[in-house]
């Protein structure tokens, strides 16, 4: 039997190189790439929101340029909160909706930003808004998959912190979030 062609007796190898090239930031990339400030955030009031500023810190340790895409510099975040079955989103920042030249990441390259939070309470009908008034517990950020295309998740969502909240203030809660119930 007459030997195999060069490139069928390299395939494997070939294949094999290629699997290692796709998975490589999988392979020595320290979790989470998105770093909070502090480990505890407090919510204030400010009139019938409650209000609070996280700063954080992507250091890109992957082996690609990340491409953060943003409206004059927001771009979408979330506030996830732990629950019993995972984490659910309790807020989402609102951007409006154009399209600035993407923020440039290169690797080993850092980004620090400040998240500003600013929700009204659930049924509002002011957005953004938080899903429940029972604020406090534990909580990560979440860059939106339309920010950073092509970004998997674990790369997007930062380490656990603790957010404290007082009530709303009275009233605020139990506004309706629709208009007033016209009569007969």
């Amino acid at each position: 039997m007459p030997p195999l062609p060069r490139i069928l007796r390299e395939a494997p190898l070939l294949a094999a190189l290629a699997a290692v090239a796709c998975t490589q930031d999988a392979v020595d990339v320290e979790l989470p790439l998105l770093q909070t400030g502090q480990g505890v955030y407090t919510l204030h009031a400010s009139g019938e929101r409650l209000a609070t500023e996280i700063d954080y810190r992507f250091e890109n340790r992957t082996h690609r340029v990340v491409l953060i895409e943003n409206c004059m510099g927001a771009f979408g975040v979330s506030l996830d909160r732990r629950e019993a079955g995972g984490w659910v989103t309790a807020w989402s920042s609102v951007i409006a909706a154009c399209q600035s030249e993407p923020i440039r990441v290169g690797s080993g390259e850092v980004y620090d930003g400040r998240l500003r939070v600013s929700g009204a309470a659930p049924g509002s009908p002011r957005d953004p808004r938080f899903d429940t008034t029972e604020l406090s517990g534990t909580y990560r950020l979440r860059w939106s998959d339309g920010a950073v295309q092509a970004l998997p998740e674990r790369y997007r969502v930062s380490n656990s912190f603790d957010l404290i909240a007082p009530a709303f203030p009275p009233g605020v809660a139990d506004r309706p979030s629709s208009s007033p119930e016209s009569g007969p």
